[in-house]
């Protein structure tokens, strides 16, 4: 019987073999290009995937959201197309001064940035003004009467403040100077006026910035803050009323400052445009002036008393 070994020697030239035969393919001609090759095809799969998902997301594409209020919807389906965009209607409200059948507000708000394919969602103005019951918003914190208002398609138009002892309380709701009772028809949209205590503290509160609101948004902004909207008056960019539909804030007094206090119930007077640009300079100037005004009362008779 024929016992077959290799010897240590043999095994150490043939794995030395294998290595060099290895070697040799690796920094051979044809390994190299094949390489070359394969690492070309992966950038290229890698950085077509990336742009395939930059082009299907825009990424880092945006756009300032165009303006659809005073629009019909025909003009905001038009506007809409031509801009990539996309919209629904998702309310309906009656405001007076809104011209009917056009959009009264959207969100986003006009110049907001997005990218192309957004859906915008609008309220238009009815046709016929749809009536509501007035709910009965006396007897509870400004804010729940604030709240039970919107949710019945109401606002509230202005505050007036009288001395009783519970702060910030509704004592009576009226319409066009006159106490409205619930259960009352009333027009969706309509804005009605609060009569609140004053408590027994002397309160100052701050004057919010409502440059580039319509009108709307800024009677809601300046009662969030227990303040009203004054005199509106229109600079010539708003001849129609569907120029005062799509009309902006521009100018505001007393000014938004960081210093400024004024007692509850005073009012804000505003100065509306159409003109984008005249919009932009009052918001830059503004944020200016908020770090340059001394701090002041305003007091409910507009009086101002330097501190």
């Amino acid at each position: 019987m024929t016992t077959e070994s290799t010897s240590p020697k043999k095994e150490t030239t043939t794995k030395k073999g294998i290595f060099k035969a290895f070697l040799s393919f690796v920094i051979s001609k044809a390994f190299v290009a094949q390489l070359v090759i394969a690492m070309f095809v992966t950038i290229i799969i890698i950085g077509g995937t990336i742009l395939s998902l930059n082009l299907y997301t825009n990424h880092g594409h945006k756009m300032s959201a165009p303006d659809f209020t005073g629009l019909s919807i025909a003009e905001a389906n038009s506007l809409a197309k031509d801009r990539s965009l996309q919209y629904t209607v998702i309310d309906s409200i009656y405001l007076a001064d809104v011209p009917k059948g056009t959009v009264a507000d959207q969100s986003p708000k006009p110049d907001f940035k997005i990218k192309k394919g957004r859906k915008l969602f609008l309220t238009m103005r009815t046709f016929n003004p749809e009536q509501v019951k007035m709910p009965k918003v006396s007897d509870v914190s400004f804010v729940q009467a604030k709240a039970d208002l919107l949710s019945y398609g109401l606002y509230v138009s202005s505050i007036r403040y009288i001395n009783q002892k519970y702060e910030d309380h509704v004592y009576a709701q009226t319409y066009n100077g006159k106490p409205i009772d619930p259960g009352t028809e009333i027009e969706k949209g309509t804005g009605i006026d609060l009569v609140l205590g004053t408590g027994n503290i002397n309160r100052r509160t701050y004057i919010p910035v409502i440059l580039g609101m319509n009108k709307l948004n800024a009677y809601n902004s300046a009662t969030d803050a227990l303040l009203n909207i004054g005199r509106i008056r229109y600079d010539e960019t708003v001849k129609t009323v569907k120029d005062s539909a799509k009309a902006r804030i521009y100018k505001q007094t007393p000014v938004p400052s960081d210093y400024l206090t004024i007692e509850p119930g005073a009012a804000i007077s505003v100065w509306m445009t159409t003109s984008k640009s005249r919009i932009k300079i009052a918001k830059i100037a503004a944020e200016e002036e908020r770090s340059r005004v001394p701090e002041v009362i305003i007091t409910t008779d507009s009086t101002v008393v330097e501190e």
